[in-house]
């Protein structure tokens, strides 16, 4: 870990997804008022933390060249790996309310179907993958949001962070393999701005989602000659937008 520029430390600890997910439930919670209490907020912060260092052990495992950092610290960030879920567990069990505590089991639970399914079944069905990832990780930052607010009002919100999470992972891929933008990064671009013309939720929502959307759109388009780390802090970087609009 000497080696590794401090600037760069908070990503390869895997510690990006967890700050964007705060951001975004926070500001979710500000959007579409409802109760988001400290608990609350640690939960989401540790789950995420959590299962973003089990999916780079596990990639590391696999023998994933993008994960040699994981691999010559396995059991370093193993142990991490550990202290975090048990905090996350301690904190759910004593603190958090018990209808986010129901929710979230029910969230917990598709979590662990994704990292099996994704993880030790070699489908090669890497879109798929990004999807539920997407997916899963809207359903976490909104899962407070969801006690407050029935289904049908949270579900064009729920899909427009989903669908800027999809254009996060596929920035992350043009930037990587020197990609020029292609047909998938603009339909899912193309639906998200689609998404904020007719969600018609609170200004400063759209907006937020529409920033990190050019955003993306510029740095997938004018960004590949970056170095891969720093294209990848950059795209979670994007992500921060609401941090415009509170």
């Amino acid at each position: 870990m000497s080696r590794t520029p401090v600037w760069l430390l908070p990503h390869r600890l895997s510690l990006d997804a967890p700050v964007v997910a705060l951001v975004w439930q926070d500001f979710v919670a500000r959007c579409y008022p409802s109760p988001l209490r400290i608990p609350g907020r640690c939960v989401l912060g540790l789950t995420v933390w959590a299962i973003y260092l089990a999916d780079r052990l596990l990639d590391a495992k696999r023998g994933d060249d993008a994960e040699s950092f994981y691999r010559k610290h396995w059991g370093a960030m193993a142990s991490l790996l550990a202290l975090v879920l048990g905090c996350d567990l301690v904190t759910s069990v004593l603190w958090l309310r018990p209808v986010v505590f129901r929710n979230g089991l029910a969230l917990a639970f598709a979590v662990g179907a994704y990292l099996c399914l994704f993880s030790y079944v070699r489908l090669g069905m890497l879109t798929w993958k990004r999807v539920a990832a997407a997916a899963l990780f809207s359903s976490g930052v909104f899962l407070v949001a969801s006690t407050s607010w029935t289904a049908d009002r949270l579900l064009l919100p729920w899909t427009g962070f989903a669908l800027l999470c999809l254009c996060n992972l596929r920035t992350i891929i043009h930037l990587e393999w020197r990609k020029h933008i292609d047909a998938v990064f603009c339909i899912w671009a193309g639906a998200l701005c689609v998404l904020c013309v007719v969600e018609g939720g609170p200004p400063r929502w759209n907006l937020a989602l529409a920033t990190g959307a050019v955003g993306l759109v510029a740095l997938a388009h004018w960004g590949r000659s970056l170095p891969k780390n720093t294209g990848r802090v950059l795209a979670d970087a994007v992500l921060l937008a609401p941090i415009l609009y509170r």
